[in-house]
Parts: structure tokens; C-alpha cells; sequence
């Protein structure tokens, strides 16, 4: 293997580095970077100028000592060339561990970030400028203190490594202000740290493509043919029949242009999608934007890809053919998104390219051919592939070339079909199978068996194993036909029940002839999976397809009745993982009982799930579907007043305040009509969550009614619930002992009911309260058991509302370091379900306590991405938004314009009857005051209280000095 690529030499008019002249020629870069520079001036004063002198010291020993020459410092900086990539490594790793073993003042941690790249830069006035030098920077950029990175040009060039050393790879990378993503890899070695977080990049390409299980066989002239329509056409359908590898082919054509679309590939599975109206919530949540309140999601797309580019792949479109609208809606909406379409036909839309996907090229029919010729023939070479996981070293040889051969032309190169056949190499040998297939062929195709052969269909293959299955086998296909996904066995045996054969029997049946496949589930239980061709095929030639959708039905209204029963008591975890497996199913239940005109049976299916929408976060799909069922205008009246609380309860958790108060109006009205005093109380309760957001304090009369509503029905979780919002309301208006006797009455009566959601709402708010009193122990321990409580039912708004917590307490107590993970959990979650109130205020502490550790670059852009965020919520947000900007900008040296955001925030707070939340930290106090004083002392009619900037003003102002300091930080 070369070592190096091109010369290097040493021009005589070559600018000189510390020790000689540069060389010119390829050459590798060594970029390093102190990390926390700042923090360790605060913490070592005067000391920091013997870190610095040192630290560049170990640096140099190690530069010279292989063979490198410094051309350079900057700050904490040193920028070095090697003219061998391997010395460049040796280099770096003998630095890092000079660094590690290094006795430093007051036992500080110094790590310092590499980063190396290897090309032909240009030379400068007394060093290099160029591309390479750029991409240098920004790879030791990426890097964490302690690590060491390198491109893939320094990885191909560093062979044979240094002794001792290795690289792994750390996957493709998009560098800032560098269009084409480099391919990044880490230099490991006896005693250099291995494991550090996440690159300080963003991959590439962020995609949710599942990799590869098996090997991908031939269609590279399609995958040609479909790169090159890529970039003129923004939406492709790929066409044809079932099983012919549309799918794969559409996969594979995705991760191929992964680097063509830098923000993100994205697999939108809608097998099991059954309600077209959701097709938009399916990409949303594939994207990882898996509720965006209430807002359309195809408009939430179009903003949230704004000046991005992605690709969408939709898979199995032909049961939604009424989405195409959807889709085309997505195009307009959202011009940087390109979308791949796989279904049996073209959705007919303007703009659609169709692609019919052909079957794999078979061999002649009467034509032999050897064994050789056969193996380069796709569909031969797919069947072998296949073949070989079931029996291991099977070949194409001189014995079954013909039967081989016959096979796949016979099966008329369907991928599917082919798959099936191998899977019978256990059994049947390729000249069996020809001969099934023959004798099979005039009744699959309907005509005469001595006409000219065609080549088999995927309907044929199909229907040739289903005539091999024996009635038990072919009713229970039938039954589980009609499933969404994937069923437990338990299921199948409640739904399914035959006397005459036991179920597991029949499943296992059909399992090993390739109608099922079980799939092994977390929990040990197993499910059992059918191909979307089979499913087609088995309900085509069911016997009685409205019975098995009836029995469905009926299983999944029974199913919901007993989630909804115990989903808030001890089964509470158990249940909304059942809950959220069967989701699928649930909503093709729904969907059967509003298509035969039955909306009773479709809204107790609704009522019975809609804990789980609520918990789970599902929230866009629960509306989606409450909103149907009423639409259908149930008889049912206690029914239909549910289905109004249903709804208001999910508009409550997306902020559509408006729209709840109706319908909750509407409910009212239903049951005082027909003293229905259990459903009553919990729409009290919702209509006292409405008052308690809304100014004037706590309607103390709506809370004695709503307390006494849900004691005379006996229902504890309700009055649990309502003493925690009374409670929270109470701790934010500073009636603090009122607020702890509220929320532990309502822990006491969680406890009671085995409300594991119930008791970490309240040990959450008990927390917060203890540590706003300094009570920083206790807090540890609330907090600590509300978000162990949320982890354990896998509920992402419990636990994105607990990490802030317990983030904000160990903020008042200096542990910012500490309370940054837990924020940028919190962020994550919120990312995700559309929360923008919680991403702007976690962006606002992120940013304040990143200030203060010292990391002012990411801290500006996270009191950026805040002010934004704000200005559109347009709430009080904006005042945490600007005294975030405040801090980072104070932190940067400009203290001025600190000071005029933060006099602006604390008008704005007076003006808005907003109290400052008391767990701010003393530290950022006292820089805040710091900056106030700055501003006094430059005072001038700036400084008065007219020339105070008005909210709106003072965030147009951050945004303006955070943009322009962004690049010096």
C-alpha cells in the first residue's frame, strides 16, 4: 500500500516555520485547540500563562521530535506540517499523551483537540491558506479535548500505521462553512482515550434507512437510470407489481445519495398506515418531528425544511392513492424536499416521474447454459444468494444449471417469488421445485397448459404455496390477514380460536412454509409477521373478509375498554407498551367501523386509546382520529360528550386553548343534561386547567366544585390530577405551603390508585418547590424519582418536564456542567414533539450556562436559535430568551449591549407581571449586575428609562451582536 501520493519538497522561496522551510507538495496538517480556555483563565488566574507556555512547549517536543515544523499560533492555536502523514500521527499521539501524564498547576485537566488533514495547500505570507488549511481547522474543530481526528486523505496516507496505533471510523461528517462532508476517522492507541461523546459536527446525512440485512442483488442500470433523474425531478414513483423489489430498489437508490441530500434521508413506512389523513403526521414523525402541535404538518414541513435539502422515501402508497393530495401538497409547501414513491400505480400528479420497476433478467427459455453463464444472470444469482442462508454452500454446478435455470424463468424474475422458491431449498431440490412449478402453472395462469410458457407472477408464486396450505392453515392466513402489524400470539389464539386445530400448531405451520415470519419482541413474547404481498393475496381469495375485520374490530374495542380501565393504576408502564404495539391496529379498527357506518364501536375505540395518545405523545393522531369519529356524529350522547372530553384533553396538551374551550363547553352541556356527574367532574377539571393558564389568580370556587365532583363519583386520579395543576399554579404565584399541601394530597392519592404518571407530576412540582427554598438535598430526591418514574413508562413529555427540573435545581446550585445534559435532553424531547415553549426556554438555559462554563460559540448560537423561537411564541419566553442573549454577550466582553437587553427584560417583566424564576443562579446575577452597573456608569440618555428598548426592540438587537459575534467565539 503507497504511504504517499505526489511529492513534497522544499521550494527556496518557500515560506519558513519554526525550524526551517515549509514544505510544499502534499503535506499534512496539524491543527490543535485548548479546550475550555476560558474556564481554566477563571479558574488559574495568573497560572493560565505557564498552562499555555507549557502546553505549547509539550506541543513543539512532539512536533520536532517527528519530524514536523510549527508555522504557526493563534490564542491557544498551534498549527504544524508534516511531510509524512504517519509522522503526523505519531506526532499527535505522542502529544496527547505528553498532555495526559503531565503535571499540571492545581491538578487541572488540559485537553487539547487535533485534527489533521493531508492535500496540496498554497503558500502564504509565512505560512498556508487555502482550502486544505480550512478543512484542517474545521476537523480539529469537531474534535473533543484528548481527541485526536484525521480526514480520510490522512487515513489513506498514514500506511502502514505507526506501531501502537489504530484508527476507527467515526462515520461522514458535515464541517462548517464546507460544502462536501468528510469521512472522519479517530486515532486510537495505548494509552489515548477512546470513548468521547458525540463529534461536535452533524452527520452528513441524517437518516432513519435501516441498514442492510441482506446482500442487494444486481439493478445497477436502474440505479443509474434513478441517480441521474435525482437531481431534475423531485418526485419519482416507482411502479410494478408486488414483489418485484420496488422497496429495496428504492433503499438502496436512497442511501446511494445520501451525500446529495446533507439534511437528511428519510424512510416514511406506510404499510400501517390505514387513515390517508395521516400520511403527513407518519413523515413528520420519521423526520423526528413527531407531533407539531397543532398545526398542519405538511405547513410545519415546508417551514422546518426551509432552505434544506432532504429526500423522503414514502413506501407502499397504493392502499392511501386518496394521500396523493397530501403529497402534492408537500411539494409545494416544502420546495427543498424530493420524494421517492414505491406503489403498484402512479399517484397522478403534476410532476411525477414514473418508473416502472421490471423484473431481474432471466435466462433464455430452451437455451442451456453453463453454470458460469448462469451465476452473472441477477435473477440466478439472487436465487443462489437466498439459497445459501438456508443451505450453506449451495451452488450453481453442473447437476441443477437446467432446473436452475427453468426456476427463475418460470417465476419470471420476481424478486419475491425467487425469495419464496429458495426458501424451499431445504425440501425441495431446484429440480423439484421446477417440477411444482410446471405442474402448477396451467391452473395459476387459467389457461391451457400446453400453450407457450409465460413466466410465473408474483400472484402465481403466491397462489401456488397457498393451494400447498390445508384449510386450518388457509383460515387462520385469512384471519391474520386483516392485522396492520405484526399480531402476538396470544392475540391470534383470542381472535383466531379453531377446534378443530390448536392456533400455535397452524402458526407454526405457516411460519415454516414462509407465510409468517416471528419476530422476537423485547419482552420475550412473540409476534408474527406477514409480506404485504401475502396479506393482498389473502384477502383477495378470503372467504368471508367483513367477518375477520368484525372480529378485529371487536377484539380491539375489548382490547382499548381494558387499557383504558386500569392505564392509571399499578399495570400503568405495562399497559402503554401494550398500547403503543397494537397502536397500528387500533386505528385500522377505527377506520373499519366509521367505513361501515358504525361511529359507536369506532368512538369507544377512541375513548379507550386516548391515554395512551395523551401519555405517549400521540397526540396529532388522536386528534385526527376523535375528530372523524365526531364527525360521524355518534348516538351515543355520553358517548359523544367522552369523545368532546377526549378531544379537549389532547388540545389542552397542544396548546389550542381556544378550540378546547369550546368543546369542552360542548361536553358540559351534554352531561348536566343527563347528570352524568363522572364524566362532569373531569371536564371541570379541564376547564379549571384552562382558567389556571389565563391572569387573575386561582378561581378558588371552579377547584372546590371540581374536587367535590370527582369525591362523590370516587375517583381519585381525577382529584389527583386537579390538586397537581392547583398545586403548580400555587408554587408559581409564591403560595408555596399551600402548593406542598396540595401536591402531596395528590401524591397521596396517586400512590393509592398506583399512578406511577400521577406521583411523578407531583414529586416533579414537590421538587421544584424544594429547591427554590434551598432545599437542594430533598429537591435531588424528588427530582431524581419524578424522572425515574418518567423513564420507566417511557412518557417523553414527563421526562423532557423532569430533566429541565432537575436541571434548573442543580443550576441554582453552580453545577452547570451538570444541568447542561440534562437540558439538552430536555431540548431533544421537545425537538421532537413540537413543544416549541419548552425548546425556547431549554435553549435559553442552555445558553446562559454554556456562557458561564466558558463555550461561547455554541452558547450564541443557542441564545440565537432562543430569541428567534420566542419572538414567534411571542410570550413571556422572550424575557428568558433575552436575558440569555444577555449573559453570552456579557460573557464575550459586551457588556453594554449586555446590560441593554437585560434592563429591557426587567421592563418587561415589570410591565408583564412576569417574576424572574428564582432558580438563577448567584453567579449569573451578579454578571448581570455587573453589566448594569457597566451600563451606569456609561450613563447617557441611552441609559435612562426612556431610552429603555421595548422587548421586541431588544431581541431584533441580540440577534443582530449574537449573528455578528457567532464566528469570533
Amino acid at each position: 500500500m503507497m504511504n504517499d501520493v505526489g511529492p513534497t519538497t522544499t521550494r527556496s522561496d518557500a515560506p519558513e516555520g519554526r525550524g526551517g522551510r515549509l514544505p510544499s507538495g502534499t503535506v499534512t496538517l496539524l491543527f490543535t485547540d485548548l479546550q475550555g480556555s476560558t474556564r481554566l483563565v477563571e479558574r488559574l488566574g495568573s497560572k493560565f500563562a505557564t498552562v499555555l507556555s507549557d502546553h505549547f512547549q509539550l506541543l513543539r517536543s512532539s512536533i520536532a521530535a517527528n519530524g514536523g515544523l510549527e508555522f504557526g499560533t493563534e490564542g491557544d492555536a498551534m498549527f504544524a506540517v508534516f511531510a509524512r502523514a504517519r509522522d503526523a500521527l505519531a506526532a499527535a499521539a505522542e502529544a496527547q499523551l505528553a498532555l495526559a501524564a503531565h503535571r499540571w498547576p492545581d491538578r487541572v485537566d488540559v485537553k487539547v483537540r487535533m485534527g489533521l488533514h493531508t492535500g496540496t495547500p498554497e503558500h502564504g505570507p509565512g505560512s498556508y491558506v487555502g482550502h486544505d488549511v480550512n478543512r484542517a481547522a474545521r476537523i480539529s474543530g469537531a474534535a473533543h479535548g484528548g481527541q485526536v481526528l484525521l480526514s480520510s486523505a490522512t487515513r489513506a496516507l498514514a500506511a502502514p500505521l505507526p506501531p501502537g496505533l489504530d484508527v476507527i471510523d467515526v462515520g461522514l461528517h458535515r464541517l462548517k462553512d464546507i460544502s462536501e462532508p468528510e469521512h472522519l476517522f479517530q486515532l486510537v492507541g495505548d494509552g489515548l482515550t477512546r470513548d468521547f461523546p458525540p463529534l461536535s459536527t452533524q452527520t452528513a446525512t441524517p437518516t432513519n434507512l435501516p441498514r442492510e440485512r441482506t446482500s442487494f442483488v444486481g439493478r445497477t442500470a436502474e440505479l443509474d437510470e434513478l441517480a441521474a433523474l435525482l437531481p431534475t425531478r423531485r418526485l419519482i414513483t416507482l411502479t410494478g407489481p408486488g414483489g418485484t423489489g420496488k422497496t429495496r430498489l428504492a433503499l438502496h437508490l436512497a442511501r446511494n445519495a445520501l451525500a446529495e441530500f446533507p439534511n437528511g434521508v428519510w424512510l416514511v413506512r406506510l404499510a400501517e398506515v390505514q387513515d390517508p389523513g395521516l400520511v403527513g403526521a407518519a413523515i413528520t414523525g420519521a423526520m423526528g418531528l413527531a407531533d407539531v402541535a397543532e398545526r398542519d404538518p405538511v405547513v410545519a414541513l415546508g417551514e422546518y425544511t426551509r432552505g434544506q435539502r432532504h429526500l423522503v422515501l414514502l413506501d407502499n402508497v397504493e392502499h392511501l392513492m386518496s394521500a396523493a393530495g397530501t403529497v402534492a401538497e408537500l411539494l409545494d409547501e416544502a420546495p427543498g424536499i424530493s420524494v421517492v414513491v414505491t406503489s403498484r400505480e402512479v399517484l397522478r400528479i403534476r410532476g411525477e416521474q414514473a418508473y416502472v420497476v421490471d423484473t431481474l433478467p432471466v435466462p433464455p427459455a430452451g437455451t442451456p447454459m453453463s453454470p458460469q453463464r448462469l451465476r452473472d444472470i441477477d435473477a440466478v444469482r439472487l436465487f443462489v444468494d437466498r439459497a445459501q442462508a438456508v443451505v450453506p454452500g449451495f451452488e450453481v454446478d453442473e447437476t441443477n444449471a437446467g432446473a436452475l435455470a427453468e426456476v427463475a424463468h418460470r417465476l419470471e424474475g420476481l424478486p419475491l417469488a425467487i425469495e419464496l422458491a429458495a426458501a424451499r431449498v431445504g425440501v425441495l431440490s431446484p429440480q423439484e421445485l421446477a417440477t411444482r412449478l410446471e405442474s402448477r402453472l396451467g391452473v395459476l395462469t387459467g389457461g391451457p397448459s400446453d400453450l407457450p410458457e409465460r413466466q410465473r407472477t408474483l400472484r402465481g408464486a403466491i397462489a401456488w404455496s397457498h393451494e400447498l396450505l390445508g384449510p386450518p392453515e388457509r383460515r387462520l392466513l385469512e384471519q391474520l390477514s386483516v392485522f396492520a402489524a405484526p399480531v402476538l400470539l396470544a392475540t391470534a389464539e383470542q381472535v383466531t380460536a379453531d377446534d378443530a386445530e390448536p392456533v400455535l400448531d397452524v402458526l407454526t405451520s405457516l411460519v415454516n412454509k414462509s407465510f409468517l415470519r416471528r419476530l422476537a419482541t423485547p419482552d420475550g413474547r412473540s409476534r408474527f409477521a406477514m409480506l404485504e404481498s401475502v396479506k393482498a393475496y389473502a384477502q383477495e381469495v378470503a372467504e368471508d373478509l367483513p367477518r375477520c375485520r368484525d372480529e378485529h374490530a371487536r377484539h380491539y374495542e375489548a382490547l382499548t375498554e381494558e387499557i383504558a380501565a386500569d392505564l392509571f393504576g399499578p399495570r400503568q408502564a405495562e399497559l402503554l407498551n401494550r398500547a403503543e404495539e397494537e397502536s397500528a391496529d387500533v386505528v385500522a379498527a377505527i377506520g373499519w367501523c366509521l367505513e361501515q357506518g358504525d361511529p359507536d364501536r369506532a368512538g369507544r375505540i377512541a375513548v379507550g386509546m386516548h391515554g395512551y395518545w395523551r401519555l405517549r405523545a400521540q397526540l396529532t393522531t388522536g386528534r385526527h382520529l376523535v375528530k372523524r369519529v365526531l364527525a360521524e356524529r355518534p348516538t351515543d350522547p355520553v358517548l359523544h360528550a367522552s369523545l368532546l372530553l377526549v378531544a379537549a384533553r389532547l388540545g389542552v396538551e397542544q396548546a389550542d386553548f381556544a378550540q378546547v374551550e369550546v368543546t369542552l363547553a360542548a361536553a358540559e352541556r351534554l352531561l348536566r343534561e343527563r347528570g352524568e356527574d363522572a364524566l362532569l367532574s373531569q371536564v371541570l377539571s379541564e376547564q379549571l386547567a384552562l382558567d389556571l393558564r389565563r391572569p387573575g389568580g386561582m378561581p378558588e370556587s371552579r377547584a372546590v366544585e371540581a374536587i367535590e365532583a370527582f369525591r362523590r363519583v370516587h375517583d381519585p386520579v381525577g382529584e389527583g390530577e386537579l390538586r397537581i395543576r392547583v398545586g403548580a399554579v400555587l408554587a408559581m404565584a409564591d403560595r408555596r405551603a399551600e402548593a406542598v399541601e396540595e401536591l402531596n394530597s395528590a401524591l397521596v392519592l396517586m400512590q393509592g390508585a398506583g399512578n406511577t404518571w400521577g406521583q411523578a407530576h407531583a414529586l416533579n412540582n414537590l421538587g421544584y418547590i424544594a429547591a427554590t427554598e434551598g432545599r437542594f438535598d430533598e429537591a435531588e430526591e424528588l427530582l431524581g424519582s419524578s424522572l425515574s418514574m418518567f423513564e420507566s413508562l417511557n412518557t417523553p413529555e414527563g421526562i423532557g418536564e423532569a430533566a429541565e427540573s432537575l436541571a434548573e435545581a442543580r443550576i441554582q446550585q453552580g453545577r452547570l456542567d451538570e444541568a447542561v445534559p440534562l437540558l439538552e435532553r430536555s431540548l431533544a424531547i421537545a425537538s421532537e414533539l413540537g413543544f416549541h415553549p419548552r425548546m425556547s426556554l431549554a435553549l435559553a438555559q442552555l445558553a446562559s450556562c454554556r456562557a458561564l462554563l466558558g463555550d461561547l460559540g455554541v452558547a450564541a448560537g443557542d441564545a440565537l436559535r432562543a430569541a428567534e423561537l420566542s419572538r414567534t411564541l411571542g410570550s413571556d419566553l422572550r424575557l428568558d430568551a433575552l436575558e440569555a442573549s444577555g449573559t453570552v454577550l456579557a460573557a464575550s466582553g459586551q457588556e453594554t449591549v449586555a446590560a441593554r437587553l437585560l434592563a429591557a427584560a426587567t421592563r418587561g417583566r415589570a410591565e408583564l407581571g412576569v417574576p424572574l424564576t428564582p432558580l438563577v443562579p448567584r453567579r449569573l446575577l451578579d454578571q448581570w449586575e455587573s453589566a448594569e452597573l457597566r451600563l451606569d456608569a456609561e450613563s447617557t440618555p441611552a441609559g435612562t428609562d426612556d431610552a429603555v428598548l421595548d422587548i421586541d426592540e431588544a431581541l431584533d438587537l441580540a440577534e443582530h451582536q449574537l449573528r455578528r459575534a457567532q464566528p469570533a467565539l
